[in-house]
């Protein structure tokens, strides 16, 4: 083989592992991104949770029954909440 030959070879395997290498780079990415957009909207949801919570507290509403039974309601959607 000549070596204009051998330099494109080489070259070009050098290409495809750099498109290889992109190629899961980009998949990888996505995956993590997905993962990352579930964790947001879990932790969307623990806040949501925590402002009713702190809310009721804060009127000092518990008094009342149906107050008592909304923060308890809040509190057990806070506690099935789990965020990785």
């Amino acid at each position: 083989m000549k070596l204009k030959t051998k330099l494109r070879l080489g070259i070009g395997f050098l290409f495809l592992m750099l498109i290889a290498f992109g190629a899961i780079s980009l998949y990888q990415i996505n995956r993590i991104s997905e993962s990352t957009a579930l964790i947001l909207k879990d932790n969307n949801h623990s806040l949501a949770y925590a402002k009713g919570m702190r809310l009721l507290l804060d009127r000092d509403s518990l008094k009342s029954n149906s107050s008592q039974a909304n923060f308890i309601s809040l509190l057990a959607k806070e506690k099935q909440n789990i965020t990785e």
